[in-house]
């Protein structure tokens, strides 16, 4: 038998990207298929990792803000806070599928998040401040990483030259 360098049974020939037929669908139920004519290639669909890092960020930041505004027990915002939480979650997922209303929304939702955490974080100016803090550290650099060129590159190519949204 040959070593794995020469290839087995087939030389190099084998093992090259040409011998790999070409994918003519995703995995995934709801997606679009792809078409021969189709400018996505899946080089060029492929999710950045700033793109997954922003997602977390956001979620997480969000979470830490919200969780910073309902601390106090008589918070009136607890469940107004949650609903816009979870809006922005959802969103953020959606963005991190190159949607770009989604990705537009994401954001909004996460400055509005941090704005009305404000004043309910700041009654106790340590643990709240900290918190709101910790949370805007954690959420504005998810911000940029949504706009960043390689995350504007993936939204464009998956949004396709027509620039609507399924």
């Amino acid at each position: 038998m040959e070593s794995v360098a020469g290839g087995v049974r087939g030389g190099a020939d084998a093992w090259s990207v040409a011998a790999v037929p070409p994918r003519t669908h995703f995995a995934r139920s709801g997606e679009r298929h792809m078409r021969e004519s189709d400018p996505m290639t899946p080089a060029t669909t492929r999710r950045p990792a700033g793109v997954t890092l922003a997602v977390v960020l956001l979620a997480l930041g969000t979470l830490t803000a919200v969780a910073a505004a309902t601390a106090d027990p008589q918070a009136q915002a607890r469940t107004l806070m949650t609903a816009l939480w979870l809006a922005c979650v959802w969103f953020a997922v959606r963005a991190g599928r190159g949607r770009r209303t989604a990705r537009t929304t994401a954001a909004c939702l996460t400055v509005l998040i941090l704005l009305l955490a404000a004043p309910f974080a700041l009654v106790d100016p340590l643990y709240g401040g900290l918190t709101l803090l910790t949370a805007a550290v954690l959420a504005v650099p998810g911000l940029f990483l949504l706009y960043a060129p390689a995350a504007e590159a993936y939204v464009r190519a998956r949004q396709g030259d027509e620039g609507s949204e399924a």
